[in-house]
């Protein structure tokens, strides 16, 4: 009998002791769980791993000094090793450590237009909401313990090349983390049914973001997107939504994120070319904000009678049922979560203090 195969044990199937069957699926349920967050947790370190170990090399090869210098003056490089050895190294063995996990095979099924208009309506008002926890809860800790955070992302995709943005996080990014969180994620733990895949999938994907400034934003988003993908079986979906949202908070924000500094100093310009750029800034903010909100609203009243008509069906059909009130105890009581939660948190802490 195989560790993934415990019900072929005759102790659950013939005896009917429920109580035995109950122990031997929360069992089963924690130790599914933690194979995959501890997937992820692999995933993290190698990729942190190789980063040290390659900036430790370019390091003995240039010199302290010099290193620093072109660490400071190279915003190119900084995106590169926080992006590519996760890609090109840490992903292929993700991959290996749950190739052997049984996985939900799921219909396909096209999806009108206008769904998927709606859909990506109520992303944008998730993702808001998202947003605004975040920068809440950033500013609260930033006054309690009286220093300054800093949103270390912005500033980078900031100081880094459109083009390459556009490759990493609108192209790439979505592609890489669409098949880990969705195809991948959701597929296995949705043995235990597509509610609890959603909700941990989606959980897990904020925590993977390393920031409390990301991290409510994507949590939420994760939740539409685990939506889309058990309602539609099709990835391609989600990668789209998932370009589309990437492509607007970064590449299209850029201009933006250039004048924010320009805007939250509160004088205005004199000088002709000064209050040129102000104006132009004080445009490009009140449109981007416009613009927003034009997407809000309606997110809000379609997610809203959604409800009310209940046209949000997600099935929670399990093959195997964890029994009732031992779900968090399986999901989060074992091995593999406990191990990427830690690191989780050592990364938010990070973020917070170290910038």
């Amino acid at each position: 009998m195989s560790q993934d195969n415990i019900f072929e044990s005759p102790e659950w199937q013939p005896s009917g002791n429920y109580g035995k069957f109950d122990d031997l699926a929360t069992i089963h349920a924690r130790r599914t769980f933690s194979r995959f967050f501890l997937a992820i947790f692999i995933f993290l370190i190698t990729a942190n791993l190789v980063v040290f170990g390659l900036s430790f090399l370019i390091m003995l090869i240039m010199g302290s000094a010099e290193y620093q210098a072109f660490l400071e003056s190279s915003p190119i490089y900084e995106m590169l090793m926080g992006t590519l050895p996760m890609y090109l190294t840490a992903f292929p063995i993700l991959c290996l450590i749950v190739r052997p996990m049984p996985s939900h095979k799921r219909e396909k099924r096209k999806l009108p237009l206008l769904e998927l208009f709606y859909t990506f309506l109520v992303a944008e008002a998730f993702m808001t909401a998202g947003n605004l926890l975040g920068q809440t809860l950033t500013t609260s800790i930033s006054t309690f313990l009286g220093i300054e955070i800093n949103d270390a992302t912005a500033e980078l995709i900031v100081d880094t090349p459109v083009w390459l943005i556009f490759i990493l996080a609108v192209i790439i990014g979505p592609i890489v983390e669409e098949f880990i969180f969705r195809k991948l994620m959701i597929d296995k733990l949705s043995i235990f049914g597509d509610r609890t895949a959603i909700i941990v999938s989606a959980v897990a994907f904020g925590l993977f973001h390393g920031n409390i400034f990301q991290f409510f934003y994507a949590a939420f988003l994760g939740l539409l997107l685990g939506y889309l993908y058990c309602r539609s079986g099709k990835i391609t979906y989600t990668i789209v939504f998932h370009s589309i949202v990437n492509f607007i908070g970064s590449v299209a924000v850029i201009p933006i994120l250039k004048y924010q500094e320009l805007l939250l100093e509160g004088a205005i310009p004199e000088t002709g070319a000064e209050l040129h750029e102000y104006l132009i800034a004080t445009m490009a903010m009140g449109s981007y904000t416009v613009l927003q909100y034009a997407m809000i609203i309606p997110g809000i009243i379609i997610f809203f009678n959604a409800i009310k008509y209940r046209l949000i069906n997600v099935s929670n059909t399990a093959e195997i049922r964890i029994p009732k009130g031992k779900t968090a105890n399986a999901v989060i009581l074992n091995v593999g979560a406990i191990l990427f939660l830690a690191l989780s948190l050592i990364s938010f802490g990070a973020s917070l203090f170290l910038g």
